[in-house]
């Protein structure tokens, strides 16, 4: 078994053993392109989320600064700004989780299109071998980071929130020196 076997053998998205390896190769490279795509647009679109989020959490904070809202209606907007705060931290963290996404994939796209490359041009078996390794261990990073996206999955981040304290706190931190 060629070093290129082993390492699609290692990676293989689908179990087919009898095709021909260089087409596994590149199939595989297809389907991380793919996922390299999926990935930039989930983030664009993310990106876009995370603006509307934030315009619309600057704009409440204007109207309590400037003192347009009244009493019922600056509590609501207080616990909208709060809700908004919790959807930027989820968006950041899809961001990052996309981002990381996108650099894995291209990471190991690359290995596999020099593994490929390595291989047409018959070079020293240790360099394969080399490349092969660099790739098993990136792709082991890569399953890593999934464990520490399952953390970040367990996370309850729609915990039910006191109303007076918290609001009060997040009303002191829009007005700054101003106080409640």
């Amino acid at each position: 078994m060629t070093i290129v076997d082993k390492f699609v053998q290692t990676i293989r998205f689908n179990n087919r053993p009898d095709e021909d390896v260089e087409y596994d190769r590149v199939v595989l490279m297809e389907k991380l392109s793919d996922n390299i795509s999926k990935n930039e647009v989930a983030a664009r679109e993310a990106q876009q989320s995370l603006s509307k989020v934030e315009i619309e959490e600057a704009a409440l904070i204007k109207s309590i600064k400037d003192e347009l809202l009244v009493s019922p209606h600056k509590e609501d907007a207080l616990r909208r700004i709060k809700v908004l705060r919790m959807r930027t931290e989820g968006l950041l963290n899809k961001l990052r989780i996309l981002n990381k996404n996108i650099d894995d994939f291209s990471q190991q796209h690359s290995k596999l299109e020099l593994l490929g490359i390595a291989q047409l041009r018959g070079t020293d078996p240790d360099y394969t071998s080399e490349l092969q390794l660099e790739y098993e261990e990136s792709a082991k990073d890569f399953q890593d980071s999934t464990k520490d996206l399952e953390g970040l999955l367990a996370k309850d981040l729609s915990a039910p929130f006191k109303q007076d304290p918290e609001l009060k706190k997040l009303e002191a931190e829009i007005l700054g020196s101003k106080g409640p």
